[in-house]
């Protein structure tokens, strides 16, 4: 139970820190709120009871608690407060935690901004455990930032708390990442421990988080992840991380609608996509029906607006999506539209999607991957038997229908007939090759 007298002592430590500066009550009962449950939470996590969770591979703004510039730190300086991990008794490895911490700060990317120029007391280890990739610790100190070319402004000036997230690499704590918690950029929740990142290790900042390795592809063309509830206890979830999994494609966050609420550490240095281009280099609108002369530059990319505007489908919100090079267009035997084009999210494959229809009737689909290296790079079935699409560019497309004549020659596109049993490609300059349809 809290009383006024509570709130009386809370705000004479905040008056001390802000040199006489009369805080809100609002903050001072803040303050005493989120030190009643830090209290709760200050259970030593042992590893008998570690949470450990191995995903299964199946088929806001960030609030900063302190008074005015005087203290901002990540939101890892206040939630690991007090000591916690199994480890955490184990003097020699916290001394040697501190130790590679301190020569750690040279070879440090933030050291370019001058973070550790300027320290303030002895570092703490804040958090020790034994997890599935060894030992792994949280270092936390205090520095006060000055004014440095590579630092933010709105950085310059005021007191931070450093977090340094620590891992045995060759048997010795080793620094894998620190953070300062910068103006606007997104709260750290977590960092990989083990050489291999085979361990993800994330604070509880409330008590819904979630964590994603991965993405799923369906096929009415919507790309979900796989969210997981994290095990929390003690404030902890250690999660084995599946084998072969992109560490950057690993997400934690408190809301799914809001996949870059948070950051992981040890990230930083990397891309989360190699840029390489797995769609078709085809540029252009091809008709799959009526005249087949292409359109090409302005006129080839307004063809495919009704699947580039369209970000429900081949959509990741968490990462860089690219929007079709090329389109097909044409009309269905029963009188309905329809678009095909690619899009990629990251370095996954490329897929084919599909708009059968117009305003709210539209039918949207994935119809797979293009494959370069076929006779027939893009070849599949529209829904209710409306026919078969068949691209490739600069090509001669003809069909027959079982024992019947070659017919309907077209050039790059066409919307075949659904009774078709084969289609003849002949490449510009090649020799035709036969491609069953069933």
């Amino acid at each position: 139970m809290t009383t006024d007298r509570d709130t009386a002592v809370v705000s004479a430590a905040l008056r001390d820190v802000a040199g006489g500066i009369e805080p809100k009550p609002e903050l001072a009962r803040i303050v005493r709120r989120r030190g009643r449950a830090r209290r709760r939470r200050r259970t030593v996590l042992s590893a008998a009871v570690a949470a450990v969770l191995v995903l299964a591979v199946a088929g806001g703004a960030v609030q900063w608690y302190g008074i005015g510039r005087a203290e901002r730190g990540p939101a890892w300086a206040v939630a690991w407060e007090g000591t916690r991990g199994d480890l955490i008794g184990d003097r020699a490895y916290v001394d040697s935690v501190k130790a590679a911490w301190k020569g750690s700060h040279r070879a440090s990317d933030n050291a370019s901004r001058g973070i550790f120029d300027d320290l303030r007391g002895e570092p703490e280890v804040t958090w020790a455990a034994r997890t599935p990739a060894g030992r792994a610790a949280v270092v936390t100190q205090r520095a006060l930032l000055h004014r440095h070319g590579d630092l933010a402004p709105n950085d310059a000036g005021r007191m931070a708390t450093l977090v340094g997230f620590v891992s045995d690499i060759d048997g010795r704590p080793t620094v894998l990442d620190d953070d300062y918690g910068p103006g606007g950029a997104p709260e750290v929740t977590g960092f990989f421990a083990g050489a291999d990142r085979s361990t993800l290790v994330v604070i509880d900042f409330t008590e819904t988080m979630q964590v994603s390795t991965r993405r799923e592809y369906h096929p009415d063309g919507t790309v979900t992840r796989d969210w997981q509830p994290l095990p929390f206890h003690d404030g902890v979830a250690v999660v084995a991380v599946p084998k072969d999994t992109d560490a950057t494609q690993v997400l934690a966050a408190t809301d799914p609608a809001q996949p870059l609420q948070y950051r992981l550490a040890n990230l930083a240095d990397e891309i989360c996509c190699s840029g390489q281009d797995r769609r078709l280099q085809w540029n252009g609108g091809y008709p799959l029906t009526g005249p087949d002369t292409p359109q090409t530059d302005v006129a080839g990319w307004d063809v495919c607006r009704t699947l580039a505007a369209d970000e429900s489908i081949g959509v990741d919100p968490a990462f860089p999506s690219s929007r079709p090079l090329w389109c097909a267009t044409g009309t269905t035997p029963d009188g309905r539209s329809v678009s095909v084009g690619e899009k990629q999210i990251a370095d996954d494959p490329s897929y084919l999607y599909y708009a059968l229809g117009s305003g709210t009737a539209i039918r949207y689909g994935n119809a797979g991957s293009a494959d370069a290296g076929k006779p027939l790079p893009v070849l599949f079935a529209l829904p209710d038997r409306q026919g078969y699409v068949a691209v490739r560019k600069d090509a001669t497309l003809r069909y027959k229908i079982g024992n019947g004549p070659w017919q309907g020659e077209r050039r790059n596109a066409a919307l075949l007939p659904p009774e078709a049993t084969e289609v003849q490609v002949t490449p510009a300059g090649g020799q035709p090759t036969v491609v069953p349809l069933r």
